[in-house]
């Protein structure tokens, strides 16, 4: 409150003593005052927290030393791909086959500034999916989860991925993304997601 209140103060007293140029002069008096008196307070993250997922147009680039989880930002996403699957009702004499529809999408998912030396653990909607240290209990179900992915480590050589090309971009219009890990998903089920992307945490 003092913040906002003592520039005006300060300047209305300066104005009533030296005119337009006191009333500049106790209004930067009084700024100096308040900001003294009642400081800014910013709170930054706490322990744990990290950003949304974005697919932001020029949105920077996360630097890892070490290693740090790291949200990603949606960098290409192909059209929602409609399949009709037939899906068994039940066992013998049980339920017919029926017929459902499901949606996929290819997609690509921003890391962090390469080149790294690897991804650790990944999170899909705060659910961990994989786990490649050696303590992981999950290695089986991550190397099932990582079969329709790519995961490029961001160095200067890497080429234009041939899935976005392919499903995309198209073939000329496809960037190699050099300088910047990511990962590339090849028409991933989303039908119990409506077709939205997962939020992603590396």
């Amino acid at each position: 409150m003092a913040r906002t209140l003592l520039p005006v103060v300060g300047g209305v007293l300066g104005g009533m003593v030296g005119g337009p140029m006191g009333a500049r002069i106790g209004f930067a008096v009084g700024s100096i005052i308040g900001s003294v008196v009642d400081p800014m307070q910013v709170r930054g993250p706490s322990i744990g927290e990290t950003g949304a997922q974005t697919s932001a147009e020029g949105a920077p680039r996360a630097i890892v030393y070490g290693t740090a989880p790291v949200t990603g930002n949606v960098i290409a996403s192909g059209e929602l791909v409609k399949r009709w699957v037939k899906e068994s009702g039940g066992g013998k004499g049980g339920k017919p086959k029926v017929k459902r529809e499901h949606a996929y999408r290819t997609y690509a998912i921003r890391i962090c500034e390469g080149p790294i030396a690897g991804v650790l653990r990944v999170w899909e909607d705060d659910k961990l999916v994989y786990d490649v240290r050696p303590e992981s209990p999950i290695l089986a179900e991550s190397q099932k989860w990582i079969a329709n992915k790519t995961i490029y480590l961001g160095t200067e050589a890497q080429l234009p991925d041939p899935v976005l090309q392919a499903q995309v971009s198209g073939v000329n219009d496809t960037p190699a993304y050099r300088g910047t890990a990511y990962i590339v998903v090849d028409s991933e089920d989303l039908t119990e997601r409506r077709g939205s992307i997962p939020q992603y945490r590396f």
